[in-house]
């Protein structure tokens, strides 16, 4: 993926969803050695370049705010990436996935709020009900984090039978 952005970025520089694609290919690689001994670092330089070019090429793209959070949390900074996200959810507020990215980005009753909105827009997803979980077990409100999970280990055993979507592991 990462060549044929890059192919794409050749022909033409400023493309603002090139950059998008480029800045989620560089993230998922970084994300692939995140628990090594020496990450990628280099993967996750060139995904906040791009993603920073994307929104700067086009600042109206949900996606390209989405992509920035998440790459900025990954770089470790949680405010920047939380406007992103929020930024995201504002451009698109009816895309789950940014709604997704900001439960991923933030905490407390901001990502109750953004799972809960996912749930809305894409009933059954399992990960939304692991975000809010983690919510409730740091709250030590462990009755309403069981709630959550049962319900996400229920939406994740469907998943073996419906068709591919973005699928929870291990949430048992």
């Amino acid at each position: 993926a990462r060549d044929a952005f890059a192919d794409a970025l050749r022909a033409e520089p400023d493309y603002p969803a090139a950059h998008i694609g480029m800045a989620n290919a560089c993230i998922l690689a970084f994300e692939t050695t995140r628990t090594d001994a020496m990450p990628d670092a280099q993967a996750l330089e060139q995904a906040a370049r791009h993603a920073r070019e994307g929104c700067r090429l086009d600042a109206s793209s949900g996606e390209a705010w989405s992509t920035l959070a998440f790459v900025l949390h990954r770089r470790g900074d949680a405010p920047e990436a939380i406007a992103a996200a929020r930024k995201a959810v504002m451009l698109d507020p009816d895309n789950w996935h940014h709604h997704l990215r900001l439960a991923f980005v933030s905490w407390g009753e901001e990502r109750l709020r953004a799972a809960h909105r996912v749930l809305t827009l894409c009933p059954g997803l399992a990960l939304a009900y692991w975000f809010a979980a983690t919510v409730f077990v740091a709250r030590q409100a462990f009755d309403a984090a069981l709630d959550e999970l049962r319900a996400g280990c229920e939406s994740q055993d469907a998943q073996r039978i419906e068709t591919p979507r973005f699928k929870a592991v291990g949430l048992h």
